[in-house]
């Protein structure tokens, strides 16, 4: 009985792996860095033995502090609850790992590292943490098993009557030696079972009502980063991170002709029209000039799927239709994104949809699962009901946006050099040179104005004024948000109807997976100018492909890889559910049926005696060329994976004859199997005395034995004598020889033996 040594460095391993889980899934590099500088602190001070357990009393008012703080967070800061439970669990598991005392202690660290990852698997579905979280159940199944043995180890000592200094030291090694490889072992067995299992539940076992129910927990990407949001507004002036988190993967045909990024796609979110300062803020922002209501709401799905239907609308199709196919990871938006000109839509999983005809914006409960969806646009201007534009007459010829900034902003559009003097007074109807108009609008700002995320350096021209006329009279420079508001509101100030689009700009093509990538750097705003041809787009940002830093050749490779691997991981395994169940247990029945009634007929063939050769080649699908194969590969794997095992069993036979052979039976199986494979030498000398009835009696011992073959020549007994103390070396003393060093001693065997042969002896 020993301390199993084994165990604090797979615990540390275990809450490390924990602790890194956690990190990734909030997106929190400096609680990444804290815990890991804490682990090795602590692993330092126990490794080096100036490790000393905190009082208990510290370890609780460390414990309340925490608990304090993360009830102030929850209380005070903007953030889901889990986020700051998460830390809690951080928290508490570093205090107790510098509390540590006894196995109480360690069970403990033991499930608040499980609990962290239980916190972090709601929280993300990537691949890479999929992998981590793989690493970590293999590890606490190990950790969990050497804890148990611990334990057990414990109560052993204290109940043992021998005191620990008096234990046999050959009797520890003997622990030593065999405890390691028997938890392997047990480790691997223990995971493949349930690896095996946990993949036949997923794949066959249905999916509960509850999927997805603490997705509102989820924590979501800091308001600092470049993303898509429901509101646009410039409370920030400083230097904006970009933010490569991938939103969604978007397959695109043209008139069923795949679109293989040759060019970029505007994916519209929503739109807002009226620009100002609302009561409760201090900054202005943009909002929707009234509230809305959907003209259509209705729970869509596929088709195939209790009777649900997909959504129509009733635009009239385009000589040009454009056919999307999007995988929306889980971002808590409550938008579906699609290309202008919506026909029709359609969902892999019941959503409810919210379609406003009034802007084209399709809206969904908040997606907290992968949701994939299919919809056809017309991508072209699309016009607006009559019935409500004349509804709202009076409403687009007197703009709802601040007044008093329409008017300085008026003034600046009103130069020759905007407009070039083509602006003029404008009332409903809509005259003809309004797209002209927003043409040159559109190039004065692509032209004149710079695109930047960092503002930092204009903090004080933005000071008292309005960010949209300091960025037109006084900055000339920002980034999409800016330019759209300009255009929309130059447009709106000489009583053009215009609209600032919220979505995505899709130009990343993946050409490993044939697919857009749609992250959130990507989120971009647009315009949309009501003109005779309808809503028509325009994007006034400028440089923003120059300034947007790409990553190419062989990293970009590699980053579209991993791409494409987190895209199959979320297509097959995130987002499998009820209907790919059905689906797949669908396809087993129908290849075991197949294969059973082709069987049958081939079965059948057989029978009829002289067409036996027609029936094995002939045209039934079961003897195709592909099945043939299969089937030809499947019984060579079988045929060597049977010879193997037969080698190994006649192998393993012959080692433990061996091993009898040179008095090892006594010894457990796995040291006569090794001991057998060093010693072969000695066993092929030992034979070769018995040819020549020379045999050991069973009083001596192998050196007294090789000491007694005096009357053998000099040569022959010298060298038996050489490797007898070799033998000795291997059986008694843990030597071991290399494959080359044992061929070189059966070849010194050989030669003994054709000197006994020639002398007669």
């Amino acid at each position: 009985m020993y301390d199993i040594k084994q165990f604090k460095p797979t615990l540390y391993t275990l809450v490390l792996l924990g602790l890194v889980g956690f990190s990734m899934a909030a997106e929190s590099m400096p609680l990444l860095l804290f815990s890991v500088a804490a682990i090795a602190l602590n692993a330092w001070l126990v490794m080096s033995g100036r490790f000393s357990p905190l009082p208990r009393w510290l370890a609780n008012i460390a414990t309340i502090l925490a608990l304090l703080y993360v009830v102030q967070q929850i209380m005070t800061a903007h953030g889901p609850p889990l986020m700051f439970i998460g830390q809690f669990l951080v928290l508490l598991q570093i205090i107790k790992l510098f509390e540590q005392r006894a196995n109480r202690d360690y069970a403990q660290l033991l499930v608040l590292s499980l609990l962290l990852m239980v916190a972090a698997c709601i929280n993300t579905a990537s691949l890479m943490f999929g992998i981590l979280f793989i690493l970590y159940l293999v590890v606490s199944l190990y950790c969990c098993l050497i804890f148990h043995l611990k334990v057990e180890a414990d109560k052993a000592k204290a109940a043992f009557a021998i005191p620990e200094e008096k234990i046999s030291p050959a009797t520890l090694r003997q622990d030593q030696r065999y405890l390691a490889s028997s938890m392997r072992r047990l480790t691997f067995l223990v995971s493949t079972v349930s690896v095996a299992m946990a993949v036949v539940v997923f794949l066959f076992f249905p999916r509960g009502a509850g999927q997805g129910v603490l997705g509102q927990l989820q924590f979501r990407p800091a308001s600092a980063l470049t993303g898509f949001s429901d509101r646009v507004s410039f409370d920030q002036i400083n230097q904006i991170k970009q933010n490569e988190e991938v939103v969604a993967h978007l397959t695109a045909w043209r008139n069923d002709q795949p679109v293989e990024g040759t060019q970029t796609l505007l994916l519209r979110g929503y739109t807002l029209d009226v620009y100002g300062t609302e009561p409760l803020r201090s900054k202005p922002q943009w909002t929707r000039s009234r509230p809305r209501t959907p003209s259509g709401e209705r729970e869509i799905g596929d088709d195939s799927a209790e009777g649900r239907a997909s959504f129509s609308t009733t635009l009239d199709p385009a000589p040009v239709v454009w056919r999307q196919k999007v995988l929306l990871k889980p971002s808590g938006s409550r938008y579906l994104f699609a290309l202008p000109g919506l026909l029709n839509l359609k969902s892999a999983r019941p959503v409810t949809v919210r379609y406003y005809r009034d802007d084209g914006s399709i809206q969904t409960d908040p997606v907290i699962l992968p949701l994939e969806y299919e919809a056809v646009s017309n991508n072209t201007p699309t016009r607006p009901d009559s019935l409500s534009l004349l509804s709202r007459q009076v409403t687009i010829g007197r703009p709802e946006s601040d007044p008093e900034v329409l008017e300085q902003i008026r003034q600046y559009t009103l130069q020759p050099q905007v407009t070039e003097g083509l602006a003029s007074e404008h009332i409903f109807p809509i005259e003809a040179d309004n797209e002209e108009i927003a043409r040159r609008i559109e190039h004065h700002l692509r032209t004149n104005f710079q695109y930047t995320l960092d503002l930092t350096d204009s903090r004080r021209l933005f000071k008292d004024s309005d960010p949209v006329v300091a960025f037109l009279t006084k900055v000339k420079k920002g980034h999409c948000e800016y330019f759209a508001s300009a255009m929309t509101l130059m447009c709106q100030s000489l009583n053009i109807p215009a609209r600032i689009v919220v979505g995505f700009k899709c130009d990343e093509y993946n050409t490993i997976s044939g697919q857009y990538i749609v992250r959130q750097s990507h989120a971009h705003t647009w315009v949309e100018v009501l003109t005779a041809r309808g809503w028509v787009t325009f994007d006034p940002t400028s440089g923003r492909e120059a300034n947007t830093k790409r990553t190419t050749g062989m990293m970009q490779s590699i980053k579209h890889f991993v791409d494409f691997l987190e895209y199959k991981w979320a297509e097959k395994v995130v987002a499998y559910e009820n209907r790919d169940r059905q689906q797949l247990i669908r396809q087993l029945d129908n290849a075991m049926t197949n294969a059973t009634y082709d069987a049958s007929n081939w079965l059948l063939k057989l029978r009829k005696g002289s067409d036996w050769l027609t029936g094995l080649t002939g045209e039934s699908s079961f003897w195709n060329t592909s099945f043939r194969i299969l089937v030809a590969v499947i019984i060579l794997m079988i045929i060597v994976i049977v010879s193997l095992i037969v080698m190994y069993v006649i192998q393993q036979r012959r080692l433990r004859r061996r091993a009898a052979r040179i008095g090892l039976d006594g010894l457990p199986v796995d040291q006569q199997i090794r001991l057998a494979r060093q010693l072969a030498f000695y066993d092929q000398l030992t034979q070769a005395l018995h040819r020549h009835n020379i045999f050991r009696p069973l009083h001596l011992t192998p050196l007294e034995f090789s000491e007694s073959l005096v009357f053998l020549p000099g040569q022959v007994f010298d060298a038996i004598r050489r490797l007898t103390n070799l033998f000795y070396r291997v059986r008694f003393g843990n030597a071991t020889l290399p494959p080359e060093r044992q061929r070189r001693l059966e070849n010194l065997v050989q030669r003994l033996t054709e000197e006994l042969d020639a002398s007669g002896a």
